[in-house]
């Protein structure tokens, strides 16, 4: 409920109001990456240690095999690190 409010927002083009709903709220990568597009629309410094949780959390789940979040990692590389290619191959093993 709180990720599709987020994404509301978003749409709404209210970055700092997603990234105030959404603060402290690390527990599910569905959240992280909300804050995440938040923090690069917005800007600022919140951006770089976000972008570190979900990359570690990408990460762990590529080394060990379960790889169910590849639409996500997809979207990520795609919205916020403007990664076509990489967004592309992860979209497809999807």
């Amino acid at each position: 409920m709180l990720a599709a409010y987020a994404d509301r927002l978003l749409d709404m083009d209210r970055p700092a109001d997603v990234l105030t709903l959404l603060g402290g709220k690390s527990e599910a990568d569905i959240i992280i990456l909300r804050q995440v597009n938040a923090a690069k629309r917005q800007g600022g410094p919140r951006l770089a240690g976000l972008e570190a949780i979900l990359d570690e959390r990408f990460a762990a789940s590529k080394a060990t095999g379960v790889r169910v979040h590849l639409r996500k990692e997809a979207g990520c590389r795609l919205e916020v690190k403007d990664d076509k290619r990489q967004a592309l191959q992860l979209a497809q093993d999807n």
